[in-house]
């Protein structure tokens, strides 16, 4: 009889055992969440981009990235959250674009300077307008671009994003460090205030008492924030702006600090036909030199 009790007792200490190995975990809090990247970038070069007294921070950034909130559109499926791995970027961890390792085979070898050639697209999905001195950055800025092309290409089919530049020379020397690029539409349909799209009441309903090239605008806007690694975006309209903001800053697009006009909001302003988007400091390679377009 005593020798079945302590059987007895041996298994019930057991089975308290597994009881508390088996007990789940406490769940995650927003602060288990907070990242390491989401301070704020450094301004701007002072050449096609605002001047430093035209530069103000947003004053209620949201401070805590929580989770990056990444379309499947391209069906490459969602990027990690890990480092770049080998892609020429400068920082450890942070947010990355959509991983697509198609496209980043496509984009080939990085030069001994990190940079990497935007590749010829494969299925349509952008328009490269400048020749291929122009065409080289961080990976992380190819992938993106890739990513919204694709996500423009499937919401709007009658243009394509057409990419100008992306490294430069010269006077261009906000393009030197493989974080800035500047995005057009072909038919002129967003990001361009003198077309004819500015003119035109919006299709959306959702886009009521705007016009349709500014509906389209706020439509570009999101989709380069969609991985939010992008910090700035100057373009010269204030309603496009206004409206991308709210939108960074109601999606928890937490590292997007900035989005400012050049001058005055109208027709002949220096981002009056394009959009120029830079993605975080983070990513910035050594200058590319004199060899760039």
């Amino acid at each position: 009889m005593k020798n079945i009790i302590t059987i007895g007792s041996i298994a019930v200490l057991g089975l308290a055992a597994m009881i508390i190995l088996l007990k789940p975990s406490s769940p995650k809090t927003a602060g288990n969440l907070i990242s390491a990247n989401a301070q704020q970038q450094t301004p701007p070069a002072a050449d096609e981009d605002p001047p430093s007294d035209f530069i103000h921070v947003l004053p209620n950034i949201i401070k805590t990235f929580t989770q990056i909130d990444l379309p499947t559109s391209n069906g490459t499926g969602v990027g990690g959250t890990g480092g770049t791995g080998g892609t020429g970027g400068t920082g450890g961890g942070g947010p990355v674009a959509i991983d697509d390792p198609a496209f980043v085979a496509r984009a080939g070898a990085a030069l001994p300077n990190g940079y990497y050639q935007m590749p010829e697209p494969v299925g349509g999905e952008y328009v490269l307008r400048d020749p291929p001195a122009c065409r080289y950055g961080n990976i992380e800025l190819l992938k993106l671009i890739n990513q919204a092309s694709i996500m423009w290409k499937n919401k709007y089919a009658d243009s394509r994003i057409e990419i100008w530049n992306i490294n430069a020379s010269g006077g261009h020397a906000s393009h030197k460090n493989g974080i800035d690029v500047d995005i057009a539409i072909t038919n002129e349909s967003a990001a361009n205030m003198c077309s004819a799209f500015y003119d035109q009441p919006a299709s959306d309903p959702s886009c009521a008492g705007i016009s349709e090239g500014q509906c389209r605008s706020i439509e570009l806007g999101k989709m380069f924030l969609a991985s939010n690694i992008v910090q700035m975006i100057f373009y010269d309209d204030p309603t496009v702006n206004d409206a991308i903001t709210a939108y960074a800053r109601s999606t928890n697009k937490s590292n997007f600090i900035l989005i400012e006009p050049w001058g005055t909001p109208a027709c002949g302003a220096g981002h009056h036909n394009h959009f120029h988007v830079r993605i975080l400091d983070q990513y910035k390679l050594a200058d590319f030199g004199p060899d760039g377009c």
